[in-house]
């Protein structure tokens, strides 16, 4: 038998990007049995890039982590009676949460999108069914677990202390603050002192200049009171713009940071990630720095102000003030039990807005294939669909939020009135002065902004600390480059070797490569041909270091690819990607992207343009180079964008140039026009050609053949064609017979 400490309370964690649901799920369960998992570690068993999140790719990622699973179409009454329970159930087909119990008429739910609540049967069966059978014969999808051996061998930190190194990024640039700091404590301090002059003034007024009717004491009290209300309203306007100096520059620094470490990670990091989600975790910069710098800081401030009050409430009347604090528990307490309601329909919100968005974008986007297809209706009904469900979640939100407010704002003003009474009571038993009283009151408004803002505070704190969780995750992650294993590369050309790699995607049961072997010859044209899924852009990936291979090695020179500094490895390359991307921007800041501050070298760039052809559609343009190009600019067709991305590939005058399908927007003519202008151009360079037209490859120096993961034939265009062969056969396909 082997052993696991089953939690008691059912565990809940959110999910930290759109892809996570799944991940997220088989974490909340592993953490039921014990152990304790990183996200990233289960993330990094499934390849979010090829397949996306797929019950096959988490199957294999729980097998690896402790647990026997099985994957099945169940009826909910075998759910109900027979499943192991928690399990993961594929919700409204797209989408993966946990159920862990099923009781009477409630089907209790972990959501790694909202958090834990229960549903009825019917809103369960709603979203997980995918027949038209009811009640107990409906069917869905769910993923049955139960741990084996490994689990209890598995345990992992998952990483609690994961925030450290936002706190210390903050704290250590606030201690770089100290003159603003010691400004904002002088603040606080002349805050709490006025606090307390206020309402003893007020006292002294009633008490001292009504009482015995002194104009001139009542004179003075009143200008005092006018003077310390003129100096607190200073002292805030000067804490709102230290707020605002602190705020804007530490969140300059943290994007800073952000943006230097995303760049500084392996592209397989970006690739696992939807891009709305790495961009988002820019807006999580913003919450984490505004709860630091504003929120954190005002509660500071509230928690001062609301201790000084409430020691001269007690100095006052130690009975008063423990009404004051039983009334402020039971207000906190009350608007403290609806905020795991009203932040998961918060949640639910915000996933809906942003689906509603992406429905948006895409009618605008895709309007010219809408409104030739005809599917006009289907999209709007999409769309509207959509938002009636947001509108009955803000109808939710705005039923909950009634309940919070009405009821605590009851709470409060009885406690007001309740107090008034008692004083007033005082007042005419004679143990308490009409001043007393009225600076009693003084105090118990001025403790009303306080206790709402601590109520911010919490709901806050609470998605301050999802946003931390996925900004710590981007910072805990290992860069690229690690400078203790870097090695120098050889100067000028040296040969590729592709040596006995293996390689394949995670969630696939077939590599792609299975001891695959070549050489890149240093200063020779090597074309690699073959079908559509043979693994030549895998190969191209591997070479440039943007993934790496299961077994074997990639040598540069004789050096082991994976002990080179990668990032000096691709300055020495010039790369035209199959899916390269042109920047919104001038054509000359395409073409020298790899420039960085180095002066233009202008005769470099008059030669690539001639090379690519483009110096004459350049010409034609208003602006020349300097015209903008992209969606903001003049929109270049397919061959125009594949030229300029030629073109930047050359200006970086690279030693190997690596091209995917670089020329296959180009008409025949032009492509012809360019290859024999590359040729001459790239004389004594190392280059590799992909390409699916093969009168780009006859040329070359070696040809290789692929298909499925291997190399099936090899050698020039001449030698290939007598073997008559693989390579004969596409030739023939694509030329005709003659």
């Amino acid at each position: 038998m082997f052993n696991y400490n089953i939690m008691k309370n059912f565990p809940n964690y959110k999910q930290l990007d759109s892809w996570d649901c799944g991940p997220t799920s088989l974490k909340i369960i592993a953490q039921h049995f014990g152990n304790k998992i990183d996200i990233e570690k289960i993330r990094r068993e499934i390849d979010f890039e090829r397949i996306g999140v797929s019950l096959n790719s988490l199957e294999s990622a729980a097998a690896k982590i402790g647990f026997d699973h099985h994957s099945i179409m169940v009826t909910f009454d075998d759910l109900k009676n027979k499943a192991p329970l928690p399990c993961i159930c594929h919700w409204e087909q797209n989408h993966f949460l946990v159920v862990y119990k099923i009781k009477k008429d409630k089907v209790f739910v972990s959501d790694p999108g909202k958090g834990k609540y229960t549903l009825s049967i019917k809103e369960f069966l709603q979203d997980w069914s995918t027949n038209s059978q009811k009640g107990d014969e409906a069917e869905g999808i769910a993923m049955l677990l139960e741990p084996n051996e490994l689990i209890g061998t598995q345990y992992i930190s998952d990483g609690k202390k994961s925030h450290a190194h936002i706190y210390n990024f903050f704290f250590r640039r606030l201690l770089n603050e100290r003159k603003v700091l010691y400004s904002l404590v002088f603040g606080l301090a002349v805050a709490g002192i006025l606090q307390v002059l206020l309402p003893i003034m007020t006292q002294s007024i009633v008490d001292q200049g009504i009482f015995f009717q002194d104009r001139r004491l009542i004179w003075v009290l009143i200008i005092g009171q006018l003077f310390f209300l003129l100096i607190n309203f200073l002292v805030e306007i000067v804490r709102k713009w230290i707020l605002l100096f602190l705020s804007m520059k530490l969140n300059l620094q943290l994007m800073e940071s952000y943006l230097s470490k995303l760049l500084s990670l392996p592209i397989s990091f970006l690739q696992r990630r939807a891009k709305g989600d790495v961009i988002n975790r820019i807006n999580d910069s913003n919450k984490v720095e505004s709860f630091l710098t504003k929120h954190l800081l005002d509660s500071l401030y509230d928690a001062t102000i609301l201790i000084v009050l409430s020691i001269l409430l007690f100095i006052y009347s130690p009975q008063i003030f423990g009404i004051f604090i039983v009334g402020s528990l039971m207000y906190v307490l009350w608007i403290s039990l609806f905020m795991k309601r009203r932040a998961i329909l918060d949640h639910e919100s915000f996933g809906l807005k942003s689906k509603g968005q992406g429905y948006e974008l895409q009618l605008i986007s895709n309007i010219a294939d809408i409104k030739t297809s005809g599917s006009e209706n289907r999209r709007k009904k999409e769309w509207y669909e959509n938002q009636l469900k947001i509108i009955k979640t803000k109808t939710k939100s705005l039923k909950l939020q009634n309940a919070q407010e009405n009821l605590a704002d009851i709470i409060r003003s009885s406690v007001n009135i309740f107090i008034l009474l008692i004083s007033a009571l005082a007042v005419v038993d004679g143990t308490m002065t009409l001043g007393t009283m009225l600076a009693i009151q003084f105090i118990l408004a001025q403790t009303n902004i306080p206790l709402n803002r601590s109520v911010d505070f919490m709901l806050e704190l609470q998605e301050t600390n999802l946003a931390m969780s996925r900004l710590s995750e981007v910072f805990r992650e290992e860069p690229e480059d690690i400078s203790e294993m870097n090695i120098s590369l050889p100067k000028g050309s040296f040969d590729i070797v592709i040596d006995d790699i293996s390689f394949g995607y995670l969630g696939q049961n077939n590599s792609i490569f299975n001891g695959l072997s070549l050489t890149i010859p240093s200063g020779k044209t090597t074309a690699i041909v073959g079908a559509s899924g043979s693994g030549k852009t895998t190969l191209f990936r591997l070479i440039l270091g943007f993934r790496e291979p299961s077994k074997g090695r990639i040598t540069l020179g004789g050096e082991n690819l994976n002990q080179i500094g990668i990032s000096d490895w691709r300055k020495r390359c010039g790369t035209v990607l199959q899916d390269g991307k042109i920047f919104d921007d001038s054509i000359i800041r395409n073409i020298t992207e790899s420039n960085s501050n180095e002066k233009l070298n202008e005769l470099r760039l008059k030669t690539v343009l001639k090379c690519t052809k483009l110096d004459e559609m350049v010409s034609d343009l208003p602006n020349g180079l300097n015209t903008r190009v992209g969606e903001k600019g003049i929109l270049l067709s397919g061959g125009e964008i594949q030229k300029v991305l030629i073109a930047r590939a050359l200006y970086k005058d690279p030693d190997f140039l690596f091209m995917d399908e670089a020329t296959s927007a180009l008409d025949a003519t032009n492509e012809s026009e360019i290859k024999k202008n590359l040729n001459h151009y790239l004389k004594e360079k190392t280059v590799v050609i992909i390409a699916h037209r093969l009168s780009t490859v006859v040329n070359a120096d070696q040809i290789i053949v692929m298909d499925k993961g291997k190399v099936i034939e090899k050698g020039n265009h001449i030698e290939l064609m007598k073997i008559g062969g693989n390579y004969s056969r596409l030739i023939k396909n694509q030329l005709g017979n003659g």
